[in-house]
């Protein structure tokens, strides 16, 4: 992948894995 590739991941998955993961805390 290019470095805007990477960059566009890092900026989408990183913030949505860490909403879920608060989530599930919440939860529990």
């Amino acid at each position: 992948m290019c470095g805007s590739e990477s960059w566009f991941v890092q900026v989408t998955v990183v913030p949505t894995f860490t909403v879920t993961v608060a989530g599930e805390k919440a939860k529990f």
